[in-house]
């Protein structure tokens, strides 16, 4: 369970500007002790060969399968973390890595978990992975990575049409932080006269196809129906040229 503490913080930053909010979320990272690391990977890497299909997208986190995935520890009682709420920003760089052509399996989800915790995780891993964390991932993997924060629809649409695959932070309710943040890759195709776009491990638990345009495709990471609309905190144009 989160603990108060966290809702506490997530109700204090839910007034504040996207660029603050994104601030104070990176201000948040922390390590994970080396010997916790190890013994999550060790564990982790024994299961997720039962549940991670090779070179497919991750469309559903909130399966049985993730509460016995272990993504950092809790810092106010130290037990380990569960990842089927937390685990939304390794997913999206798996599916993100899948994206840009790069071979995903389930090795890749227990080496992205561990360096997370080395790198640093947003309260050890009790609010997930951090958006400079994932970042440095890719900036270090020798990827381009432009960023946005815009509630603008035709800003993001424009940005939409840039970059090879998306990575996107958003407030699942756009009026407060305590129904939390989701991180979601969006991936492309520019098969025929369109830009489709796909969204995965969005609420829908499933992909969802959206044509045209990147705004709409972020609010399409919420389920479908829902009377609560998002907010993207921040958007990620990730791509393998650099000359970009």
């Amino acid at each position: 369970m989160r603990s108060d503490f966290s809702a506490t913080v997530m109700r204090a930053m839910s007034i504040l500007p996207n660029n603050v909010v994104i601030f104070g979320y990176n201000a948040l990272k922390r390590t994970v002790a080396g010997k916790i690391i190890e013994r999550h990977y060790i564990s982790n890497r024994e299961h997720l060969k039962k549940m991670i299909e090779p070179d497919a997208y991750i469309e559903d986190q909130n399966t049985a399968d993730w509460e016995e995935v272990l993504y950092g520890v809790n810092p106010f009682n130290k037990e380990d973390v569960h990842a089927s709420y937390n685990i939304c920003g390794v997913i999206a760089t798996f599916n993100a890595l899948l994206a840009l052509g790069e071979h995903v399996d389930s090795a890749s989800i227990a080496r992205l978990i561990r360096i997370y915790e080395q790198k640093g995780v947003a309260l050890k891993g009790l609010l997930g992975t951090t958006p400079n964390s994932i970042a440095s991932f890719f900036k270090h993997r020798g990827y381009k990575v432009k960023m946005i924060s815009t509630s603008d629809k035709a800003k993001i649409d424009a940005f939409g049409k840039e970059h090879d695959t998306y990575l996107v932070i958003v407030m699942n309710n756009k009026k407060t932080l305590e129904e939390y943040m989701h991180t979601v890759n969006i991936s492309i195709d520019d098969e025929g006269l369109r830009r489709t776009f796909f969204v995965h491990n969005g609420r829908e638990r499933r992909v969802v196809r959206v044509n045209d345009s990147l705004s709409r495709a972020i609010a399409a990471i919420n389920k479908h129906g829902s009377n609560t609309q998002n907010r993207a905190l921040i958007i990620m144009g990730i791509d393998k040229d650099n000359n970009k």
